[in-house]
Parts: structure tokens; C-alpha cells; sequence
């Protein structure tokens, strides 16, 4: 009887991570998209402080809150998105439709990593 308790008090630990899992990297996910549609705003706006402010934000948010990421993303292809995104300073005030393409890009690499991490039946099976 009591392997029946131990294994039912894993099972709730096990689900109570993945849950708490993905309930990190939705609120990383929605934080870095908000900045990021910031950035593409200051961009589009064609105010130079402003764009490197709202550049300089978007890479503290990712270093301060990406760790759920690392949990799902395989290194090489999180190497490269975190390249593109603290790059972006370098050319954002000279190419400004390069630099709305590489944030594009970024909301939809998140957006995607955030949907493929939902808890549905496709995901677990």
C-alpha cells in the first residue's frame, strides 16, 4: 500500500513541474514578446535612444528570466537565437528593415517554443 502513496505523490510532483515549467516559460515567452514588439515600435519610429533602450531591455530580460528555455531548446539552435537577439544593437540603428526582420524573427521563434511546450496530448505523446 504504501508504494501505491510513494508512486502517487511522484506522479503529482512530476506533473506538478511540468506545469510549473510551462507556466515560467509562457510568462518568459509573453515578457521577451512584449519587449521585443517595444523595440519593433522604437524602430519603426526611427528614434535611435529609444531603439537601443528598448534593445538593452529586451537582453536583460532574456538573461535575467530565460532559464525555462534551456530546459526545451537544444543548444545549438538556442546559441544561434540568442546571437540574432543580442546582435540586434549592432545594426538596428543603421538597417532598420533588417533589424524589424530579426525581431520578427524572434517573436516568432518564441511564440513557437511557447506553443510546442504546451500541455496537450500531442506534446506528451
Amino acid at each position: 500500500m504504501k508504494r501505491l502513496w510513494v508512486c502517487a505523490v511522484l506522479l503529482a510532483l512530476s506533473l506538478l513541474l511540468c506545469i510549473g515549467a510551462r507556466v515560467g516559460l509562457q510568462s518568459t515567452a509573453d515578457a521577451e514578446i512584449d519587449r521585443l514588439e517595444t523595440a519593433a515600435a522604437a524602430v519603426r519610429q526611427g528614434n535611435d535612444t529609444a531603439i537601443l533602450s528598448a534593445l538593452a531591455d529586451c537582453e536583460r530580460c532574456w538573461k535575467e528570466n530565460s532559464r525555462p528555455f534551456y530546459l526545451f531548446l537544444d543548444h545549438n539552435f538556442f546559441n544561434g537565437f540568442e546571437y540574432t537577439l543580442f546582435h540586434l544593437r549592432d545594426y538596428a540603428t543603421l538597417e532598420k528593415g533588417l533589424a524589424l526582420e530579426k525581431i520578427g524573427y524572434c517573436v516568432a521563434v518564441l511564440r513557437d517554443q511557447a506553443d510546442a511546450q504546451r500541455l496537450a496530448l500531442e506534446n506528451i505523446f
